[in-house]
């Protein structure tokens, strides 16, 4: 009984340290990086969001998105 009460400790531990770093729960960056699992752009979800929102139009939505990953295949190295 004590082990589980340690193990709920220690997983509650983890969720509220993230909550106060401001991440969402049990996230865990760098976790899948060297599995292949293509990584998270906030700019992208930015964009993503304002064109479901109706805040921009498909041609904005169009342009920006081109504009990002320009940038990363820039950053990357790889020309």
């Amino acid at each position: 009984m004590m082990i589980i009460f340690l193990i709920i400790g220690i997983f509650g531990s983890l969720y509220m340290f993230n909550l106060i770093r401001g991440k969402s729960g049990f996230d865990t960056p760098g976790v899948f990086d060297d599995l292949g699992v293509e990584k998270d752009n906030a700019a992208l979800k930015i964009i993503q969001n304002r064109f479901a929102s109706g805040e921009i139009s498909r041609s904005e939505y169009n342009e920006m998105r081109n504009i990002i990953i320009e940038d990363e295949d820039s950053s990357d190295g790889s020309y």
